[in-house]
C-alpha cells in the first residue's frame, strides 16, 4: 500500500507576489517509490480556489524530501489572507 506522510506546509509569499506552497512528504510505504505525483489544492471556504500536481522524484523507505508548488496565477497579497484550508493527497506513485 502506498502511505505518505506530509509535514511542515506552509503558504509563503513569492518575490513576484505569488503563492509558493512548501512541505515535506515522508514515504511510509516500506518500499522504495520511483515518483510521487502529489496533488495540492486551496481553499477558500468550502471553494476550491487552486489546484495543481506537483511530482516529487526517488523516495527511498522513511524518506523524507521536500516540495514546492508556486500558484502563478494567485497574487499574494489579494487572497492568500482569505484561504481557510489546504488539501494533500496522492494522485499517483511507483
Amino acid at each position: 500500500m502506498i502511505l505518505f506522510d506530509f509535514y511542515n506546509v506552509t503558504l509563503e509569499k513569492t518575490e513576484d507576489n505569488r503563492i509558493l506552497v512548501r512541505g515535506e512528504i515522508t514515504n511510509r510505504s516500506g518500499k522504495p517509490i520511483a515518483a510521487a505525483a502529489i496533488r495540492v489544492m486551496l481553499f477558500v471556504r468550502s471553494i476550491c480556489i487552486a489546484n495543481a500536481v506537483v511530482t516529487v522524484n526517488g523516495l527511498p523507505m522513511s524518506a523524507t524530501k521536500t516540495f514546492q508548488r508556486t500558484f502563478d496565477d494567485l497574487e499574494y497579497d489579494k487572497i492568500a489572507h482569505e484561504i481557510t484550508k489546504y488539501e494533500i493527497y496522492t494522485d499517483s506513485a511507483y
